[in-house]
Formats: structure tokens, C-alpha cells, sequence
């Protein structure tokens, strides 16, 4: 995990990037939302804050879901 959750925050924001280039802010503001989620997720996971790191990966789980139409319009 101390190795996916860095390198998912670097691609979400290469993501971001872009998607941003094509136009699609909404859709950018996402991936750059979820990339400092999986940043914070890091954190709280080495300073082992279990319901910090639950809330952190759920609001995660949220953003992605509302990704694909974001990236629809």
C-alpha cells in the first residue's frame, strides 16, 4: 500500500492534466481531488488512522464514481 497510494496520486494527476487539456475542468478538478485523497490516505495510513484512512478512502470511492460523467460531458 505505502507504494500504490503515492504512485495512484501521481497518475490521477497526470490524469487531471490531461483532461484538462481537452477542456473538461469539472473532470480535472476531480482527478486532482482524488489524487490529494490518495495522499492523505498515505498519511493516515502510516500514522495507522484507521477511521481517518476509512472516511479518506470513501469519499475516494465517491469521487470515482461521479468520474464517468464528468468525463461524459
Amino acid at each position: 500500500m505505502s507504494f500504490a497510494l503515492p504512485l495512484a496520486s501521481r497518475r490521477l494527476l497526470d490524469a487531471a492534466l490531461f483532461v484538462s487539456e481537452a477542456g473538461l475542468a469539472a473532470a480535472a478538478a476531480c482527478l486532482q481531488e482524488q489524487a490529494l485523497l490518495c495522499g492523505q490516505a498515505q498519511l493516515y495510513l502510516v500514522q495507522q488512522k484507521r477511521q481517518l484512512l476509512q472516511d479518506c478512502l470513501q469519499r475516494l470511492t465517491a469521487l470515482e464514481a461521479e468520474l464517468p460523467a464528468l468525463l461524459a460531458d
